[in-house]
């Protein structure tokens, strides 16, 4: 599904109006909504609380791509 980003906006403006937390990687920034892990807008971010919104997880492409890593015994940072 692609949105376009007046509409992910909407939904994490809709997340912190709600009173709830946020999920993002804490490795590349995306944000999960729905089950979707989504590129936010700046602006959405700039817009709610993040300090009291954001709860930092790790999304399944950088999951993958550490699991990768650490099966081939490559070293990864978080870039």
């Amino acid at each position: 599904m692609t949105l376009e980003a007046n509409d992910i906006f909407s939904r994490i403006w809709a997340v912190y109006d709600a009173g709830n937390l946020l999920t993002t990687c804490a490795w590349c920034g995306r944000v999960q909504l729905d089950g979707e892990w989504l590129v936010p807008p700046r602006a959405a971010l700039d817009a709610i609380d993040e300090q009291n919104v954001l709860s930092h997880s790790i999304c399944d492409g950088c999951a993958a791509h550490q699991s990768t890593a650490d099966a081939a015994g490559v070293a990864t940072t978080k870039s």
